[in-house]
């Protein structure tokens, strides 16, 4: 059973629309037509009470009038008009209702309070609401183009999801122009009670199950395309996401920054994982690739719809002209493809194809004079290699290029070898026909070789990651991840964090937050199996005397506050002391700027006292909540680093090995960390235990907003936490 059944949306018997207009401009007139453009097979009823008829139809005065309950309802009149005919259709017993109208949400406080009371009435009824304030939607299957927009009608394996109703209509004039079909497409608008998780879900638990057989030119996938400009459920979202994506490419222009939680907590945590990078990690994890603008977002339909992703990174280019070839040779590496190297058998066959000017080593040079056949040559020989996973054929129109023909024989291959052919047929009116000939047989071209690679890079990384996803699902599902991960005492951590809030001078913001004393912090991680180095707070010089005598040197001193969370920009921490002038000059300093402070800032810091940790990488590893996606791990190179390498590195939680293992493999410390330029490599298996011990930490203590270890110390023989900062919130 769907959490929300949503079919009638795409498959009605019956339709309805509401402001349906004799008036050829009028929304409610253009959707009649797109209805009947598309060859509608259900019953189609008109509702305007100032009419009689609409050609040809009748039309009723009011929705409570129809001869039967229409399976969908469209509305297209005045906001204010809108909670009537709700209550109409509701008491009628229509459950899915799309609402074109605009005033609601995005027109201010008097369309937001609007907008609450459709939600209302949608409740009252159990009606589903797509909209307000969008374009509609269109359901190849069903013959349905319920929308104001011009949609030509083509077959195609494409979903797609959009909040925008202005990119919808650029996108169906891009199709159109490009022989591009879909199958579904659906504008949300204000998302009044149908969100992008519950389409997502509609379509994941429908399987589409849909017969291609008609169109081998189209990929075995059926990719989603999504644009969106806020994500309500971010954890839904994503959740559904990681789902499909596992089977089927997903690919989302998200633009701007996100406005939400915007005051980052007091931390390098805080900072560092700001919102759009937070947006960037949650969509990785979910295998969802984000596109960098609309072009890259169109290129990425045309690519997914019309070949398969390559079954490896190895590629080969070949091109009739020398500067475009170099020029997206450039681009391989960067985007995670590699120039594949040609085995001896291709070799001579190229060597015997081509004339002795052409270069035939990757990438291929064909030369200028290239007709059609010696296209066929060069391509038939690489795509036959077992390890050239795909092809990027660049054209430049000469005066005896053979564009037309040369578009043919690559349809031909590309049927024939059934591996992904990109092509870049560069210029403009000398390759129209040509490029007409390439949407025919569904093989995506682009004016500039770059985005023929990036969109060929992107179609691999989804391949990789999906493959890598089920590895990690097979393994957990054998049980050999989250090796190692103690216990934790729960009724130590609870002890603690009540302790911690109720000390009022530990507050901040609002007050519904505390920041923990760096010793209770150290008792969480203690309590979790995460080590400490020895520490204290010291009253006096003895106590910092009498702690080396017992744990030797050297030893760290540095002031301890819940309001100084960057000590060493108040110069507030001592390292490498050994001796006692040492630790005498370094104690004063200290509680000097501790008085000073209390003066100037109005808090108290006590001195702490640490065996210092000697001869490790300096590392930072630290969990926030998001206010859209959850609880988020960061990774990188820490300490006073952290801010100058910006080594952000992020993942959703849960945390398991195998997350564990690939945040840290991204990370730039990591090279350090296995063994660098023949160094001993670290003992990282540790590091991992602990990244998992925190994320279970954090997953069984949800009030934890905020924890970080910085510095987290790797040596050849241990990891501490030498450095806790927490911040728990009212739950």
């Amino acid at each position: 059973m769907y959490s929300k059944d949503l079919s009638k949306f795409f498959t009605p018997k019956s339709v309805a629309i509401i402001g349906a207009s004799r008036d050829s401009k009028k929304v409610g007139r253009i959707i009649v037509e797109n209805l009947l453009n598309w060859n509608f097979k259900g019953e189609i009823y008109l509702v305007n009470p100032n009419v009689h008829e609409i050609l040809g139809y009748k039309c009723f005065a009011d929705y409570s009038l129809l001869p039967v309950v229409p399976d969908l309802a469209v509305i297209a009149i005045p906001a204010s008009f809108v909670i009537d005919v709700m209550h109409q259709i509701g008491r009628k017993g229509t459950k899915h209702v799309i609402i074109v109208s605009a005033g609601f949400r995005e027109s201010g406080e008097e369309g937001k309070i609007l907008e609450q009371r459709a939600i209302e009435t949608a409740e009252l009824y159990g009606i589903h609401i797509i909209g307000p304030n969008c374009l509609g939607v269109v359901s190849v299957e069903g013959n349905l183009n319920a929308t104001f927009g011009s949609v030509s009608k083509h077959d195609g394996n494409l979903r797609f999801l959009s909040q925008s109703g202005a990119v919808a209509t650029s996108f169906f004039d891009f199709a159109a122009s490009q022989n591009l079909g879909f199958s579904h497409f659906v504008t949300l608008g204000n998302k009044a009670n149908i969100s992008e998780v519950d389409v997502l879900t509609y379509w994941f638990e429908e399987g589409q199950k849909r017969n291609f057989t008609n169109d081998q030119n189209l990929s075995t996938n059926r990719p989603i395309g999504i644009y969106l400009e806020s994500i309500d459920d971010g954890i839904g979202f994503i959740n559904i996401a990681a789902q499909i994506s596992l089977h089927d490419p997903i690919f989302i222009l998200k633009p701007g920054k996100s406005q939400i939680g915007k005051k980052a907590m007091q931390s390098h945590t805080g900072s560092l994982a700001g919102e759009d990078n937070v947006l960037d990690a949650a969509f990785k994890d979910a295998g969802i690739i984000r596109c960098e603008g609309l072009e890259d977002f169109f290129d990425l339909a045309k690519a997914f719809s019309w070949e398969e992703p390559p079954e490896g990174s190895g590629v080969v280019i070949i091109s009739n002209a020398g500067g475009p070839a170099v020029v997206a040779t450039d681009f391989i590496e960067k985007e995670g493809l590699h120039l594949a190297e040609l085995n001896n058998k291709t070799l001579q066959r190229l060597k015997k194809a081509l004339p002795i000017g052409a270069s035939i080593h990757n990438p291929i040079d064909v030369l200028g004079d290239a007709l059609a056949m010696r296209y066929f040559e060069a391509l038939d020989a690489v795509l036959s290699q077992e390890d050239v996973y795909a092809a990027i054929v660049i054209l430049t129109p000469q005066v005896m290029t053979e564009g037309y023909l040369t578009a043919e024989i690559i349809a031909r291959l590309s049927n024939q070898h059934r591996k992904p052919i990109l092509c870049s047929f560069m210029g403009g009116s000398h390759i129209v026909e040509a490029e007409k000939i390439l949407n025919l047989h569904k093989i995506p071209n682009f004016r500039y070789p770059e985005r023929a690679i990036r969109a060929l890079g992107k179609m691999w990384q989804w391949r990789l990651r999906s493959v890598k996803k089920s590895l990690a699902i097979q393994s957990l599902s054998i049980g050999i991840l989250n090796q190692d991960v103690s216990s934790i005492n729960f009724d130590a951590v609870n002890d603690l964090i009540e302790i911690g809030k109720k000390d009022a001078s530990s507050r901040i913001e609002d007050a519904k937050s505390c920041v923990l004393n760096s010793f209770l912090t150290d008792g969480i991680f203690d309590a979790c199996g995460i080590k400490n180095p020895p520490s204290s707070p010291v009253n006096d010089i003895e106590d910092c005397f009498g702690f080396v005598e017992e744990h030797g040197s050297p030893i760290v001193l540095k002031l301890i506050s819940p309001h100084l969370m960057h000590k060493t920009e108040y110069h507030a921490v001592k390292t490498g002391l050994y001796n006692k002038d040492q630790i005498q000059i370094a104690f004063n300093k200290l509680k000097n700027l501790a008085s000073k402070l209390e003066k100037t800032h109005g808090f108290h810091a006590v001195i702490q006292i640490q065996k210092q940790v000697m001869n490790g990488v300096e590392l930072i590893l630290g969990i926030k909540r998001d206010i859209s996606f959850g609880h988020v791990m960061m990774f990188g190179g820490g300490g006073i680093m952290a801010d100058i390498l910006q080594d952000i590195n992020l993942k959703l939680l849960p945390i398991d090995r195998f997350n564990a293992v690939e945040l840290v493999e991204n990370s730039k410390v990591y090279k350090l960390l296995t063994g660098f330029r023949g160094m001993k490599p670290y003992p990282i298996r540790k590091l991992f235990i602990v990244m998992e011990r925190l994320s279970d930490l954090v997953l069984n203590f949800p009030e934890i907003a905020e924890i970080e270890i910085n510095p987290l110390i790797l040596t050849y023989e241990d990891i501490w936490a030498v450095d806790g900062k927490a911040i728990v919130t009212e739950t």
